[in-house]
């Protein structure tokens, strides 16, 4: 047993020297106030409450017996010293309670009652009435040091209260009806008072007094329990609670306990709002709260504060907003829409959606039930307007809502009181004329369920069945809205019940049940819960969407999402039913209602339907249980199993990034941090948010919006689609895209309905090739699906323009006849119908929306020239100036300056831009008397090469040099070419040089354009350019550098060449053809110009052309083929051999990685099963986008290090050539970067995958297997057999052995050469089946060889398969009897 520790000691009941003296004058002490407030003020009393963090405690009691007021102290917990001493206040009770979070100190006060006998007046009170004069500042100080109170600041505030004290006596019958009443003050840390608010007087107009105040632990609620007597004179306690919000403090419950002398509460360090009392005889209940608002299905919020009931229909307030801005601001409470008054607190309501009139019901602390009914759906204002004729308000203050107190006919609610013990916990219409009440009775497990028919015309409510056999304890009800009737009830492990009229009470199966308790509940809309016609029954299984306490927010036993943190329904408006949540990131969600039906909803258990006689028709056993929890557990393996395939294929197939991240834009957006739900209205686009300060802000996301906009657009309503697009900052192309191509029928109707000038052109601007309806588009995920539009006879789409929706072309832009210039020109066509000068900017935008900045300008100048010229009305049309200036909103002054210019019209281009800045190159401009030539200057200034090269052409024949040299500056030879030949690609209004075009200008074109071709390095086009210009030895030379030899000597014969100069150039071309590989050309040219027969057969020895070389060689074969051959022979052997030693060792070094890190994993795998870590495959980071996942499983806990290495292994060859510096200098960067790479480092960690690769690189090519097979078929001519059968077995061994190799590497792949997941494919199964799915797919795909590896393996097969290197004769013999001896030969390693 654990011992406490005394860590200090010092005296609590301290009695400071001026309480002392006035205690001694006989001042203090409140006089008749009863024997409850002497009981509670008792010498000794004493309160203690600690801080949250343990830091301070602070304590509430008197120092001396009969003291007026206990004295309040905040102590240090480390030192026990005294940290501050709480400023005075009149009744004070010795109950405090420090909130949670530390910021207040709240403390119970009993103010006593003016003017009641015996009760004593502060002297300056009694001066104040006598003289009637206020006492200067010295005299205050003096008196509140007398008093003991040691702040001016409180002195004051203590003034202010006996004047008020002072005007409640002076009032009529204030002196006689004052009674003593209680309040809460608020005290910081260092003692000083900082507000609080008032306690309701005591029902039967009896003195009430605080007993304790309870914080709940995250400091948002109160619980105050108060001592009162009831009417009957018995004493009773009540338990109210309270709440903090936008700056006032509101009584939200409130609970008596009859016949009850004392009552203690504390709240649940664990349960949210749940709160435990105990009686004085021994009566403990569990009461469970909730936040969850109380909205009708209309949109009507109801706020509960004490006796009065605050209506706000949320619904009419936000189509009051002005539609402004993406977020309203809403009437915050506690100012409202009506204010209903009622006799008592609430403690329970509930709405009625059921009938024609909304109608609200609540149960009042005193047992009593109230009616309210609107005269109208939800008017409530109406509804006391109408009040108020029929009844004017006589009272003072603003006039309330009075409700219509029912008078209760039920034995069983009466049996209930009759025991002190029953409460009304819970409230829910079962339709339009009939309520049931929840009964919490003491401390017993059971519930009473009584219904009650309400009969308003009457004034009464009957009952109608009572059901309290077995009925468990409830944790929340809901009505199931109309046309529906009946109510869920929520047991507290999430088990729900459907309650019928009648009393029926049948349970619901477990698909339609939560797995735990959710404190908030809301029924799903009966439209979206209905079957559709061909959809499966399993649509309608869920009945609710609930939310527990640990933020899971579930439809029935699925969960939806995480981190929620309160949710609201949209029960019907564009678009069908939508479900909105708020989660702990700080975001808004919204989903449709029957995508969450219909999303992973298996066909659930069969629905049972059972009457409520018993618990034991609808209580399942132990083993049925068990039983069950097994099916699903197994059905659940099976859906993982599911999930797991589906998700492989997803990730096989993945859709674009932009998918994803265009649903999330849409479907989720920001709030304000500890925003919550309050309600979405019907049939609106808004969502009421209440910021954490209470204010309330409605916002209207945009998946709302968007079914709003395309209801208008099916419904014709233009203007309304274009005031929902605009007002709410979409991209103005989904009233284009949506039902694309219908909008091109439509243009007519829309700039009908939508006819402002500005307006129009703001949606041209805003136009773009890409579709937002699209799927993949920026709002395809919120959009409905609509049906294949027709368009109206003589409407035509290009094919190109049909498939825009589809197919995102990046470049659609620029295709002609896309959807920006159909819809362009659809709306110009009607706008030039109507007032072509009226939608000057609409038109221009137009235009400058299809690139046709000329059309537009021109426009501009035809107005300004009827303008000029008296021809445009003055009826508030645009300007040729307000036109302009409109263009340069969304296009740079130097852009259409430059289109002005390329128009060549230079009055224009003064219009444009500012004339002092380009006055002087205008100027230049216009004093070019030839048009051709000033066009063509424009144009050079322009850059606009090709048309000015047009125009110079065109100027005439003085100026071809100068087109010439531009041609051949800027690359436009070809152009200038065509020019000459009479084309005019660019300008058909140009005429070229006619009959001066004459066959020396096309000579010379075609000269320099050999030149340039030539410069170029393209020798063959240049040579026929020169073949073209006539000009042949340059051709042969361009020929000659290009290595064609056989052209070369064509055009020497017919250049007339000579032997002497052809036997030259022949000698050059063999020479370098030999140096460029190509010996059998150098050795044909060899034989025919210059008759050598030995240099050719070397030449083809030396290029591997054996066959050729036989037939050439003649006589020659011994003495100059053999001894090639020979060499190479011996060559070809040492490098196979070389090759097949290389591939021994890498392949050996490759499997001893493969079981190293085999061998780490397994090791490191055991090490964490044995720490209990998460295992490595569920750390993967399966968003890795520059390495593959299985990647990172290896190479991330490597077992290789870049630092350390025993050696190194060239690609090249085994050079031990060492460092070495050429004249001082380091070595270039790019040289020692490329001999690096060329190494395997041993010890690396890409070790595995060089080495792989250079594995595979050893294959033989095609090449050489063709040079050994001709270089063996040589051999076996010249009489070496056995040399011949020797080096082809050992090439067939070097090929068996890499193809081994290359196999081994197929079936066990290293992980950078396996198949591996992208990030979109990873981020696709990790969102479809979780993280865990996501690392067993890259596993299971780490064991399978990439495509890169597949398709290099198979090419080096192919390869050696087509080449021709394996003659028969000289195969391997097979396999002898175990009694012969065969030399095999060289067998491979």
């Amino acid at each position: 047993m654990q011992e406490w520790e005394l860590l200090s000691e010092v005296p609590l009941l301290q009695q400071p020297a001026a309480a002392a003296a006035q205690a001694g004058a006989g001042s203090g002490g409140v006089h008749g106030s009863g024997d409850l407030q002497q009981a509670l003020l008792a010498p000794g009393s004493v309160g203690v409450t600690w801080r949250g963090d343990g830091r301070y405690f602070a304590t509430a009691s008197l120092d001396t017996p009969g003291a007026a007021a206990a004295t309040l102290r905040v102590w240090d917990r480390e030192t026990a010293e005294l940290h501050a001493e709480g400023e005075a206040a009149a009744g004070l009770l010795p109950a405090v309670a420090w909130q949670p979070n530390g910021r207040h100190l709240y403390a119970a006060v009993c103010k006593p009652a003016a003017g009641l006998p015996g009760a004593e007046q502060p002297p300056s009170q009694q001066e104040g009435q006598q003289g009637h004069q206020r006492p200067d500042e010295s005299e205050q100080a003096l008196q509140a040091a007398a008093e003991g109170i040691q702040h001016v600041g409180a002195w004051k505030r203590e003034l202010r209260r006996r004047q008020q004290q002072r005007e409640a006596a002076a009032a009529p019958g204030g002196a006689d009806s004052a009674a003593a009443a209680s309040c809460v003050l608020l005290f910081e840390r260092n003692g000083l008072q900082h507000g609080g608010f008032d306690v309701p007087p005591a029902a039967a107009g009896g003195a009430s007094a605080i007993e304790q105040l309870a914080w709940s632990p995250d400091s948002e609620f109160l619980a105050v329990v108060l001592a009162e007597d009831d009417e009957d004179g018995l004493p009773q306690q009540v338990l109210q609670l309270w709440h903090r919000s936008n700056w006032r403090w509101y009584l939200k419950s409130e609970r008596r306990s009859r016949c009850c002398s004392a009552l203690h509460c504390w709240w649940d360090a664990a349960a949210p709002l749940l709160l435990h009392t105990v009686s004085a005889e021994g009566t403990y209940q569990q009461l469970q709260f909730s936040r969850q608002a109380t909205v009708s299905g209309r949109g009507t919020a109801a706020v509960v504060d004490g006796s009065a009931l605050l209506l706000t229909p949320l619904r009419h307030s936000g189509k009051r907003l002005a539609m402004a801005a993406d977020a309203g601001v809403l009437v915050p409470p506690p100012m409202c829409g009506v204010t209903a008054a009622m006799p008592a607190p609430v403690s329970c309501l509930a709405f009625c959606d059921h009938g024609e009139r909304e109608a609200l019901a609540a149960v009042l602390s005193d047992g009593s039930l109230a009616l309210l009914t609107a005269v109208e759906d939800d008017l409530w204002e109406e509804t006391l307007e109408e009040q108020l004729e029929q009844q004017p308000w006589d009272r003072p203050g603003t006039p309330m809502l009075l409700p219509q107190l029912l008078s209760l006919d039920s034995p069983a609610l009466g049996a209930a009181a009759a025991t002190g013990s029953g409460t009304v916990q819970m409230a829910a219409w079962v339709d339009a004329e009939r309520l049931l009440l929840v009964v919490c009775i003491g401390s017993s497990s059971s519930a009473l369920l009584v219904e009650l028919a309400v009969d308003g015309g009457a004034g009464a409510a009957r009952e109608m069945a009572a059901v309290s056999s077995g009925v468990p304890r409830l944790l929340a009800c809901c009505s199931r809205p109309p046309p529906g009737s009946g109510v869920l009830l929520q047991q507290h492990g999430g088990t729900l019940l459907a309650y019928s009229a009648g009393g029926l009470l049948q349970p619901l199966p477990a698909a339609a049940s939560f797995p735990c308790g959710c404190s908030q509940m809301v029924a799903v809309p009966a439209e979206a819960a209905a079957p559709a016609d061909g959809a499966p029954a399993a649509k309608s299984a869920a009945a609710a969407f609930g939310l527990s306490s640990r933020g899971q927010l579930y439809l029935g036993a699925r969960q939806l999402a995480t981190g929620v943190t309160s949710f609201a329904l949209r029960n019907s408006g564009p678009g069908g039913a939508y479900l909105l949540y708020t989660t702990r990131q700080h975001t808004l969600h919204t989903q449709p209602v029957d995508s969450c039906l219909a999303a992973g909803g298996g066909p659930p258990g069969s629905q049972q339907t059972m009457a409520a006689a018993g618990p034991e028709q609808w209580q399942q056993p132990a083993a049925q249980a068990a039983q069950q929890a097994q099916a699903q557990a197994q059905q659940k393996q099976q859906q993982q199993q599911q999930g797991f395939m589906a998700s492989m294929r997803a990730a096989m197939r993945p859709t674009g990034p932009a998918n994803g991240a265009a649903a999330a834009g849409v479907m989720v957006r920001s709030v304000e941090q500890n925003a919550l739900l309050v309600a979405v209205p019907p049939g609106d686009v808004q969502a009421v948010l209440q910021m954490p300060r209470g204010n309330l802000e409605a916002v209207r996301p945009r998946a709302l919006v968007l079914p709003a906009v395309a209801a208008a657009l099916d419904g014709g309503d233009f203007a309304g689609a274009w005031q929902l697009a605009a007002t709410n900052r979409l991209d103005l192309n989904v009233l284009v895209d949506y039902r694309w191509p219908r909008f091109l029928g439509q243009a007519d109707a829309f700039v009908e309905q939508v006819s402002d000038d500005q307006e129009l052109a703001d949606l041209l601007s805003a136009l773009a090739e890409a579709s937002t309806a699209a799927p993949g588009g920026l709002y395809a995920a919120a959009l409905p699906l609509a049906p294949p539009s027709t368009l109206p006879a003589g409407v035509e789409v290009p094919e190109a323009a049909q498939g825009q929706q589809g197919e995102q072309e990046a470049d659609a832009g620029a295709a002609a006849g896309g959807k920006v210039a159909l819809v362009c020109a659809a709306v110009r066509d009607a706008l030039e119908r109507r007032d072509k000068a009226r939608y000057l900017r609409a038109i221009l935008t137009s235009h400058a929306q299809c690139g046709q900045l000329g059309a537009a300008l021109a426009l501009v100048k035809r107005a300004k020239e009827e303008e000029l010229q008296g021809q445009r009305q003055e009826g508030g049309a645009p300007t040729a100036e307000d036109g302009l200036r409109h263009l340069l909103l969304f296009i740079t002054d130097d852009t259409l300056y430059q289109a002005a210019l390329g128009m060549y019209e230079l009055e224009l281009a003064y219009m444009v831009k500012d004339p002092g800045e380009y006055l002087l190159e205008l100027q230049a401009f216009a004093a070019v008397q030839d048009p051709r030539l000033r066009r063509h200057k424009i144009d050079m200034h322009l850059r606009r090469w090709d048309r000015a090269l047009c125009h110079l052409a065109a100027a005439g024949e003085e100026h071809f040099a100068a087109a010439l040299e531009l041609a051949r500056d800027k690359g436009l030879m070809r152009l200038l070419l065509q020019l000459q030949e009479g084309e005019l690609p660019f300008l058909l209004v140009l005429v070229c040089l006619g009959g001066r075009c004459n066959e020396e200008r096309r000579r010379q074109v075609h000269a320099a354009y050999g030149e340039v071709l030539e410069g170029r390095n393209l020798q063959e086009d240049a040579g026929l350019a020169y073949v073209a210009a006539g000009q042949l030895d340059d051709a042969i030379r361009a020929y000659h550098a290009a290595g064609q030899w056989r052209m070369c000597f064509a055009l020497a014969s017919k250049a007339g060449w000579g032997a002497e100069a052809r036997r030259r150039l022949a000698a050059e071309l063999a020479d370098e053809l030999a140096a460029a590989g190509r010996a059998a050309d150098a050795a044909q040219l060899t034989l025919e110009y210059l008759h050598n027969v030995d240099t050719a057969v070397l030449l083809l020895a030396h290029g591997g052309e054996w066959r050729e070389a036989l037939r050439v060689a003649q006589d020659l074969v011994d003495t100059v083929v053999a001894p090639r051959a020979a060499q190479a022979a011996a060559a070809a052997l040492e490098e196979i051999g070389e090759n097949i030693e290389r591939v021994g060792k890498y392949w050996a070094r490759l499997r001893q990685l493969r079981q190293r890190r085999d061998d780490m994993e397994a090791a490191l795998a055991a090490a964490e099963a044995e720490s209990g870590l998460p295992s490595r495959q569920q750390q993967l980071d399966v968003f890795d986008d520059t390495a593959s996942v299985v990647d990172s499983l290896v190479s991330g806990l490597s077992v290789y290090t870049e630092h350390t290495h025993t050696g190194a292994t060239s690609v090249a060859g085994s050079s031990s050539t060492p460092a070495s510096t050429v004249g001082g200098k380091r070595k270039p960067r790019k040289t020692r970067n490329k001999s690096q790479g060329s190494r395997i480092r041993q010890g690396g960690p890409k070790e595995e995958e060089q080495l792989a690769q250079h594995l595979l690189g050893l294959a033989p090519s095609a090449d050489t297997c063709g040079e050994v097979g001709q270089l063996a078929e040589l051999l076996l001519l010249l009489g070496h057999a056995p040399d011949a059968t020797l080096l082809q077995q050992r090439l067939a061994a070097l090929v068996q052995q890499q193809a081994s190799a290359a196999a081994d590497i197929l079936a066990h792949p290293p992980p950078a050469l396996a198949l591996a997941l992208t990030r979109q494919q990873a981020a696709a199964v990790a969102a479809a089946a979780g993280p865990a799915a996501a690392a067993a797919v890259a596993a299971s795909l780490a064991a399978l060889p990439g495509a890169a590896l597949q398709q290099r393996v198979a090419a080096a097969e192919a390869a050696v398969r087509e080449a021709h290197w394996k003659w028969d004769i000289l195969r391997e013999a097979p396999a002898a009897p175990p009694t012969a001896q065969e030399d095999g030969g060289a067998a491979a390693p």
